[in-house]
């Protein structure tokens, strides 16, 4: 039974339940991420009135408890979305499993960098999860809306790996395209669905962390780093956009500032974007740190991008490195070093202008 009825049957007039958790790392003096991904997910979503109509979202579950008790409080969604990463991963399937012990009826979808992509052995290890999303959320996730709206049920939209909800067989969809134009969607932090969870994070007694994403993509296929998994052609975000989201961080008083860009000083509008990012650091004195990933083979074009950055107090360096010394672990990572000469002459360049 839900909400009085038998499972399976939904009144038309009733909106579905859709609860997101994404916890953030938890680890001792390790500041707590607000939830980008999910609520990029949730943004793009309620951008469509068809959405709007059939759900309603619950607040995003981003503090950890006894999982007995975060499945009380959750109660019987329709559909239970939980962001995994290596550092939630355990957690993550622990509450669905208390969820789907006492609600079968819920549909547990689960998406992020880990389980790896395209793994579908999560299935027999986890009985509780019904689908997992590959590669970008956005997209698929509403199709994935659309189709528990007109159904009830999980159907194999592309870019998902589901388990059949006659026979429980795992099918494997066709994969979803990228989404390319990333200007359709709406910016979470914009819109307010980061209000809630910065009160919640605010109570512990850690900082605060936010994710600021200006383009998405990897032109490098390193077999080590997720990145490469989606896709090598770059897609970038209204700089208008990249520009608000900067400003909420900096207004909202966010202590860490993690960059979701694979190479950050590669495009030419990065210099803007560090220009404006030390502005609103001296206007406004935050974000304090600033993680970025620079470029993987660092220039002095970058060195030029990120010097804005070098003259606050929130970035602590560049990134400038070797993956391995043998020639074999190259090839079997799909890398190249840059120059030993090139790599000195760099460093000289840094170290000298404060960089």
């Amino acid at each position: 039974m839900q909400n009085g009825k038998p499972s399976g049957e939904h009144d038309l007039a009733e909106k579905r339940l859709v609860q997101f958790v994404d916890f953030p790392a938890c680890n001792a003096d390790v500041p707590l991420t607000l939830p980008y991904a999910t609520s990029g997910l949730r943004a793009y979503a309620e951008s469509f009135a068809d959405i709007r109509a059939a759900f309603d979202f619950a607040p995003t579950i981003v503090l950890r408890d006894r999982f007995e008790a975060m499945a009380e409080r959750i109660g019987r969604p329709d559909l239970l979305a939980l962001s995994c990463y290596v550092w939630n991963f355990n957690a993550s399937m622990a509450l669905a499993a208390e969820v789907k012990r006492r609600s079968p009826q819920t549909i547990v979808v689960i998406g992020g960098p880990h389980p790896k992509y395209g793994d579908d052995t999560v299935f027999a290890a986890h009985p509780a999860v019904d689908a997992l999303i590959q590669g970008e959320g956005e997209v698929t996730f509403l199709a994935v809306l659309r189709s528990i709206a007109a159904t009830g049920r999980l159907a194999a939209v592309d870019g998902i790996t589901v388990r059949d909800p006659d026979d429980g067989t795992i099918r494997v969809s066709q994969h979803r395209a990228k989404a390319g134009d990333l200007s359709a969607m709406p910016s979470p932090y914009t819109i307010g669905l980061m209000d809630g969870p910065l009160v919640d994070l605010r109570g512990q007694s850690v900082g605060v962390a936010a994710t600021l994403e200006s383009n998405r993509g990897c032109p490098f296929q390193c077999t080590f780093c997720d990145w490469g998994s989606l896709g090598s052609k770059m897609a970038e975000f209204p700089i208008e956009r990249v520009f608000a989201d900067i400003d909420w961080i900096a207004e909202n008083g966010i202590e860490t500032l993690w960059m979701a860009d694979s190479n950050f000083g590669m495009r030419k509008r990065d210099r803007d974007i560090a220009i404006y990012l030390a502005e609103a650091h001296l206007r406004t004195g935050y974000p304090r740190r600033l993680i970025a990933s620079t470029s993987k083979n660092s220039s002095r074009a970058v060195l030029e991008v990120v010097r804005p950055l070098a003259q606050t107090p929130m970035f602590r360096g560049l990134t400038l490195s070797f993956q391995s010394h043998s020639d074999s672990a190259l090839r079997g990572i799909k890398r190249q070093n840059i120059k030993h000469s090139t790599f000195f002459e760099l460093l000289e360049d840094a170290r000298s202008s404060g960089t």
